[in-house]
């Protein structure tokens, strides 16, 4: 496997680093299917708070809690 060459530094090309510290661990999953957008996360609060900077960028329905997936009821 190789390093993509934006990630190369000079030098050091037989190096290899390490993530120590993130700023966040979220597990949230968005998916985009056709003109639909699904949003899975465990906390409301971010489910709430990434809706709300989609309805500021985008027009949007909030259609609530799924009921149907690619025509089966879940």
């Amino acid at each position: 496997m190789e390093q993509p060459s934006r990630f190369i530094v000079r030098r050091k090309e037989e190096k290899i680093y390490r993530l120590k510290k993130t700023l966040y661990v979220t597990s949230l999953i968005v998916s985009l299917y056709a003109d639909d957008l699904l949003i899975i996360e465990n906390s409301k609060g971010l489910v709430n708070e990434f809706k709300q900077k989609m309805e500021n960028m985008f027009e949007m329905l909030d259609l609530r809690e799924m009921r149907y997936f690619f025509g089966m009821e879940i």
